[in-house]
């Protein structure tokens, strides 16, 4: 344990040497407190290590504040936002500078297992623990009368909206649109439109998307590329009143794992950034919510889109 807490309280880990270093001082602190001690007699080896633990624990908070803040700043991006595909740029809005994600890849890993499992009524709906109550947040300051999901999947996210608003007392109405053929089943809450989200004008048409009640809430979560991503989000734009949200998904496989950030090239990050670039000042990444359990602590980092 000691060996382990010294490398990490001189590594970028911060959180996990100062986790370490409290787990190593309380294990030695139960230890010292079953030994009896008598006066005027040289510390023991146990209570040596109650000291080490709290020096190392300290000198990691130190060590790993300071790394964590060098980090920021190297990944800061210059005055257009998101950097490119793989640095792990952050974007930069009127809200301020996000910050890196606060878990590691490895947790980000073991996490991800667990959201490619969830179910919500005995369907698949691959939602983060972090953002089923982000969502929940939004739904309450927003009370959205239509949430438009760009990726369906058996249909498990569009019943969680569906019954989320219920539970609001909002009278909404929920479409899913996904490339695949409409889950089977039936909900008068939720409508399921089969359209390609890269033209998704081919299906919600001009007077479809005026007859739509405001606010809107749109989560884009469908293929996580650059091209996708951005496709939806210029369709969206026009359609959008100020205070409605529109939501890229997955951004946060930017953070993972190296072959999982290959796969993506950081399409949801990049795209978010042009797409910021192309709208300066129309929009303002929700900070409340992309920081509610740290700095982007969500599956969606940066991805939460306020219009202004």
């Amino acid at each position: 344990d000691l060996k382990c807490l010294r490398e990490l309280a001189v590594g970028h880990q911060s959180k996990d040497a100062l986790l370490a270093g409290e787990r190593v001082g309380r294990a030695a602190h139960v230890r010292a407190g079953n030994q009896h001690v008598r006066p005027n007699r040289r510390p023991g080896p146990l209570r040596r290590g109650v000291g080490l633990a709290r020096r190392l624990a300290a000198r990691g908070r130190r060590l790993g504040a300071g790394a964590l803040r060098k980090l920021a700043r190297s990944r800061r991006p210059s005055a257009h936002g998101i950097g490119s595909a793989g640095t792990g740029g952050r974007a930069e809005t009127a809200a301020g500078v996000a910050q890196p994600c606060g878990l590691s890849p490895t947790t980000l890993a073991n996490i991800q297992d667990g959201v490619l499992k969830s179910r919500y009524r005995g369907r698949l709906c691959l939602k983060s623990p972090f953002d089923l109550v982000l969502y929940t947040q939004l739904v309450q300051s927003l009370r959205p009368r239509t949430v438009i999901e760009i990726g369906t999947r058996e249909g498990g996210s569009a019943l969680w909206f569906a019954d989320t608003l219920r539970a609001h007392g909002i009278d909404g109405r929920v479409l899913s649109i996904d490339i695949a053929e409409p889950v089977a089943f039936e909900d008068d809450r939720v409508e399921f439109i089969r359209c390609d989200a890269r033209s998704l004008d081919l299906e919600l048409g001009e007077d479809l998307m005026a007859s739509l009640p405001h606010p809107v809430l749109v989560i884009e979560d469908s293929a996580h590329t650059y091209e996708t991503t951005r496709a939806v989000l210029d369709f969206f734009h026009p359609h959008l009143d100020p205070g409605d949200y529109i939501v890229v998904e997955d951004g946060v496989v930017d953070y993972m794992e190296e072959a999982v950030r290959r796969v993506y090239a950081n399409g949801p990050l990049r795209a978010i950034s042009a797409f910021l670039r192309a709208h300066e000042g129309e929009y303002q990444v929700d900070r409340g919510l992309c920081d509610f359990f740290g700095p982007n602590v969500t599956w969606n980092p940066n991805g939460y889109l306020r219009r202004l």
